[in-house]
């Protein structure tokens, strides 16, 4: 996929790394699928087309919020929070590669591990990059 839009509404807890959404096998090194994710620091991780691109902004926890990440054509990615951008980095043009059949899954990793603790009304991913101004409503265009 050359551009996608990664969205939920989720209530983000725990400690370390946890795991919003996760298509790639363990131990891949970002060659296959994709991977968005939390780090210890309440940052976002994007691994994906080869590349691990830590984003910045910090992510709030503790409460619901509206999590939306944007990867577009020209590779660059941006993070909003209800409806803000908060950060966001670069990544390759290559897009998201691979994504063979596996499950997607959403607050854990392809082995079980690395859980979001916390809780998630909806979620969704689009095969398109959201435009600032779409992003408020994700859930109108996803459902």
């Amino acid at each position: 996929m050359p551009e996608a839009t990664f969205a939920a509404e989720v209530k983000i807890g725990g400690t370390g790394y946890r795991r919003l959404f996760d298509s790639q096998p363990g131990g891949n090194p970002g060659t296959d699928g994709i991977i968005v994710d939390l780090t210890p620091s309440n940052t976002l991780r994007f691994i994906g087309a080869g590349q691990n691109v830590g984003l910045s902004g910090t992510i709030p926890t503790g409460r619901y919020i509206d999590l939306v990440v944007t990867m577009n054509r020209n590779g660059v990615i941006n993070t909003y929070v209800d409806g803000v951008r908060v950060g966001g980095g670069n990544a390759t043009t290559d897009g998201i590669t691979g994504c063979t059949a596996r499950p997607l899954r959403f607050a854990a990793d392809q082995d079980g591990g690395q859980r979001l603790t916390g809780a998630v009304d909806r979620m969704a991913i689009l095969p398109k990059a959201l435009t600032a101004a779409e992003v408020g409503t994700w859930r109108d265009i996803a459902f």
